[in-house]
């Protein structure tokens, strides 16, 4: 007898927290049966190992190909990427169309991309149901704003009318579809980022504050990338006095655009001693990392984000310090798991990290709890499990 099947597809490199979520889904779907064909550009697969030593003291791993593809983006015109986000279409629907003639599959999953109308099309045509993961639009704000923008903006309504099922991050992604396109409530879900529990699961020998230098009592740190939005310079500036007086040291594990401008202000308030960048590393290392740290930080983050590494900490038995943003009250509880503060606010950040470090039973009863929550609801199996029931409540 034939597996069900699913068509997979995404335009994306495959890498950090987009491979992190790809393969998330993908297991999951796996794990409930399903056999997951999987279309992805051109010599990218999100299962690839990134390095061949990926033990956690082999060291930091090279960038990753998407921030290769971005350094290079930063030096081309806006408008000549969007022409080949469009121009992909050809290689997309060409990869698509033969897959579907080939087999019989259930629905197709597409991870959303501006200009990617290739799905929407052949979903329509070969009439199998289209699943479209949504955790970026034209509806946020942008780093590199569009040329094209009515463009896309048209192409988007275009696909998201034509899809069976909406799953998005967050309330406040779901808010602002339903809001502009006029999609009905109960074909959009909201499907918060999760966790595969084994990756935390240290099954290597731990890694040891004083193997990457670390000499002080306490460490509280931040993953992912080094950009502007994830706040690091507002990090430095509001606990930088902190450091020396409590003994604490700032672990920021990532690297990226911003490295240069946070290493400089370390300098200037002169406790560049108190922090260590690791460069990138590869998901499956992470969790040595953030197992160094008694405290995970999320100094900065934006209004529709469900940051991955919130998850991780939680994983990890770690509290976090958090900024007040909808998506992020979704995941945690004041007190429980994480201390919120307004973002922005230096000094409620500063008193939330003072007052955490110093308290290790706290600490301990807060990451007990924030693990024993992200287990029991943020798993990425479980995530594909609701999803297929509502897969099977709206499509059959």
């Amino acid at each position: 007898m034939n597996r069900k099947a699913i068509l997979y597809h995404h335009r994306t490199q495959g890498k950090g927290v987009e491979g992190v979520h790809i393969r998330g889904m993908t297991d999951g779907f796996g794990a409930l049966g399903y056999a997951v064909d999987m279309v992805s550009p051109p010599g990218v697969s999100p299962y690839a190992d990134e390095r061949q030593d990926d033990s956690p003291e082999a060291g930091p791993a090279r960038p990753p190909a998407g921030a290769i593809m971005r350094r290079i983006a930063d030096h081309f015109p806006q408008v000549l990427f969007e022409l080949l986000e469009i121009g992909y279409n050809l290689y997309s629907f060409a990869i698509l169309y033969n897959r579907l003639k080939s087999r019989k599959y259930t629905f197709i999953y597409e991870r959303y991309s501006l200009f990617g109308f290739s799905c929407a099309i052949l979903a329509k045509w070969f009439r199998v149901p289209l699943v479209l993961e949504v955790n970026d639009a034209t509806l946020i704000e942008r780093s590199r704003p569009l040329v094209l923008k009515r463009l896309a903006r048209s192409l988007e309504r275009f696909i998201f009318r034509r899809s069976d099922i909406i799953v998005t991050i967050t309330g406040y992604f779901r808010k602002l579809i339903l809001n502009a396109d006029g999609i009905t409530p109960e074909q959009v879900m909201v499907l918060p980022n999760a966790v595969d529990p084994e990756r935390f699961r240290l099954k290597e020998k731990a890694l040891r504050r004083a193997d990457i230098g670390i000499k002080n009592q306490y460490v509280m740190g931040v993953v992912g990338a080094f950009v502007p939005w994830h706040g690091l310079d507002f990090l430095i500036e509001a606990t930088h006095d902190l450091l020396p007086r409590l003994d604490i040291h700032i672990l920021l594990v990532g690297d990226g655009p911003v490295r240069d401008q946070i290493e400089a202000l370390a300098a200037r308030y002169h406790v560049s001693e108190y922090v260590t960048m690791t460069g990138f590393l590869s998901p499956d290392r992470v969790p040595y990392y953030i197992d160094l740290m008694d405290i995970g930080l999320m100094p900065g983050s934006n209004r529709h984000c469900s940051p991955v590494k919130l998850f991780e900490y939680m994983a990890m038995g770690r509290p976090s310090v958090v900024p007040r943003y909808e998506p992020i009250e979704e995941i945690v509880d004041e007190g429980e798991d994480a201390i919120i503060f307004p973002p922005g606010d230096r000094a409620a950040f500063r008193a939330a990290v003072s007052r955490l470090i110093q308290d290790d039973a706290r600490r301990r009863q807060m990451g007990d709890n924030a693990r024993r929550k992200v287990l029991t609801h943020h798993v990425w199996n479980r995530n594909a499990s609701r999803l297929n029931d509502e897969i099977v409540k709206h499509i059959g």
